[in-house]
């Protein structure tokens, strides 16, 4: 089983695309309200916020759909699946910003 999945992996390309798709994700971080800097490699991304709304952020994401998590008050993290595609990257940071926009500005 080990064997196959490796063997799918390379086939599929799969460490290109979570270099891309990854990328991606922390360009679009970097360009949402109220995130002062990104970390991270590949799919696996924090996003260190200005103000301590982390919680209520990862609250209000879930109502949207969104599943992330926090680590402390600043520093949302993002660990979406390998086959994460870039319109879904999208689709995600839309409401992300939305969401940042609500609840930094105090509404």
């Amino acid at each position: 089983a080990g064997r196959a999945t490796v063997e799918t992996l390379v086939s599929q390309n799969v460490g290109e695309h979570v270099i891309v798709v990854g990328q991606h994700l922390a360009d679009g971080l970097t360009e949402l309200p109220h995130v002062s800097e990104v970390r991270g490699k590949g799919l696996m991304r924090g996003a260190q916020l200005d103000i301590p709304i982390a919680g209520d952020v990862v609250d209000a994401a879930l109502a949207e759909g969104l599943v992330l998590n926090h680590i402390g008050d600043s520093i949302l993290r993002f660990l979406p699946p390998l086959v994460i595609t870039e319109g879904q990257i999208d689709t995600m940071l839309g409401k992300l910003k939305e969401i940042l926009e609500r609840i930094g500005n105090g509404n």
